[in-house]
Formats: structure tokens, C-alpha cells, sequence
């Protein structure tokens, strides 16, 4: 996993949502925030030679495209959310069924 190694390497630090416990933030560390400084301009670099012979008008077509495959994959994420979440009530539900009572009377 890509966030666990840049943990190790002491770049990134995760922190527990606020609201939704499942969920978790990832914050860059002050090292990762100095090597970003170096990398963007290498990033920018990689960008505009992949995007050499490319058109202005050819590029914005791509990055609209690029941006509906975006948001295709967050509905999809959203629904899985929405399918675990009735997974997960799916099975407390049959874990309540199948519990005996431990009430005695």
C-alpha cells in the first residue's frame, strides 16, 4: 500500500476522520511538504512530455474526459459504500437472530 510506505518513510501521517470513524484523513508531514517543493516542478516536467504533439483544444477534450472517468469511479465508490453499508446491517441483523437471550427469567 502506497500510503503504508510513505508512512514508514515518515512523509505522510494519517489521522482518524471526525465525523465517519471509517474514513481517514492523510496529512504530509513537514519532510514530505520540502520534497514537494522539488517535485512539482518534476511532475510538471513528466505532464508536458507526455502531453507533447498534443493540441491546446486535444488537451482540454482529454482532461474533460479524464475528469468524467473521475467522477464514473466516485459513483461507483459511493455505491460500494452504500452496498457495505447494508452488508454490515445485514449482518448485525442475523448476528441479533442467532444470539440466544441472556435474560433469565
Amino acid at each position: 500500500m502506497a500510503i503504508q510506505g510513505m508512512q514508514k518513510r515518515w512523509l505522510v501521517r494519517p489521522a482518524q476522520g471526525r465525523g465517519d470513524k471509517r474514513k481517514w484523513n492523510v496529512f504530509l508531514t513537514a519532510e514530505a511538504k520540502e520534497l514537494k517543493h522539488s517535485l512539482i516542478p518534476l511532475a510538471r516536467q513528466v505532464v508536458g512530455t507526455a502531453l507533447q504533439g498534443f493540441s491546446p483544444s486535444e488537451i482540454a477534450r482529454l482532461l474533460e474526459a479524464l475528469t468524467e472517468v473521475q467522477r464514473n469511479l466516485q459513483a461507483t465508490i459511493t455505491q460500494f459504500d452504500g452496498i457495505g453499508l447494508e452488508i454490515q446491517r445485514a449482518r448485525r441483523s442475523k448476528r441479533r437472530a442467532t444470539t440466544p437471550s441472556t435474560k433469565r427469567g
